[in-house]
Order: structure tokens, then C-alpha cells, then sequence
């Protein structure tokens, strides 16, 4: 069997049921073989597939009014400090040259320990440039550093600008 990967859809929260059957639509239409994964947060649909990061790119092709983000976990770990600093660190030194700029970013749904979102942002961030040598910028990054929380698990993803082009 196959090992899936994960692609987090953000859509409305009003209307995930209607973002779920926007992006069936679209995956049934190019043959594409997937699972909805339940999930208790609203305004995300969760979709296994084999292939997330090219299923991400299909999906972008895609004039879509309710999937607002997509975002193809390159990775899923453990809901663990230690853990996901040390997995989105080996992640970047993959991804992002010296030369490009980034930020980090983490959307955090349920628990993640004592620190606050800001500053665990900070924190790996300050890591990846220690120890990659890329700069730093918040408004227009040349990759993005996405970190999921969605309870027990983690989502990471390092995505370029135009795969961060949505609504």
C-alpha cells in the first residue's frame, strides 16, 4: 500500500461542508484518489492523498470560490516542541538557500504547550536563520514556513510565493 500524504484546505468557516465538496469536485473531475479525513476543526477540510504537494499544485490550478489556502504537509509529526523545531529546521536546510528570504508562521488548534504562538515563531525562525544564513521578512518572504498544529499532530510545509497566492 501506498504511504498518503496530507493537504490542509482553509476555507470559510461557515461554509466548509461547501469547500469540501468544491475541492471533491475538482479531485473527482481529474481522477485523483483521495480520502476526506474527519476533522472537529471548522474551517479546514484535511484530504490524504498520495502525492500532496503535486494534488496541492492541481487544486491551485483551479478558480475555486471557497478553498481559501491550501497548504501540502511535507511532513507530519508529533504535536511536540522539540519535535516539530527540530523537523521544520531539517525541512528548511532541504528547502530554503541561503540567499532567500522566509518567515515562519504557525496556526496553532488545540494544545501546543506553554508558549505563546509569537514566540514560537521567533524561536524557530531565529533557529532556521542561525543556522541556514537566510534573512528574515515577515510581509513578502521568498518561502514560507507553515506549521499546523491540529492537536496530537503537526503539519509542516515550506511554501514559495506563488503557492501562497490565494484569497
Amino acid at each position: 500500500m501506498k504511504k498518503l500524504g496530507l493537504i490542509i484546505l482553509k476555507v470559510p468557516i461557515s461554509q466548509t461542508r461547501t469547500a469540501e465538496d468544491e475541492a471533491v469536485k475538482i479531485l473527482k473531475e481529474k481522477q485523483v484518489s483521495f480520502n476526506i479525513v474527519p476533522t472537529r476543526f471548522r474551517g479546514l477540510v484535511l484530504l490524504e492523498v498520495e502525492k500532496p504537494r503535486e494534488i496541492a499544485n492541481l487544486l491551485r490550478e483551479f478558480e475555486t470560490y471557497y478553498i481559501y489556502k491550501i497548504f501540502p504537509a511535507e511532513k507530519i509529526v508529533e504535536t511536540n516542541y522539540d519535535i516539530v523545531k527540530r523537523e521544520a529546521i531539517e525541512l528548511s536546510k532541504l528547502l530554503i538557500k541561503p540567499e532567500e528570504t522566509f518567515a515562519c508562521r504557525v496556526e496553532r488548534r488545540g494544545a501546543f504547550g506553554s508558549r505563546t504562538t509569537p514566540e514560537i515563531e521567533r524561536d524557530i525562525g531565529g533557529e532556521i536563520n542561525d543556522i541556514i544564513g537566510c534573512k528574515c521578512n515577515l510581509k513578502d518572504p521568498d518561502k514560507l514556513v507553515q506549521i499546523e498544529v491540529l492537536d496530537g499532530d503537526s503539519a509542516i510545509c515550506i511554501l514559495n510565493r506563488a503557492e501562497r497566492a490565494r484569497k
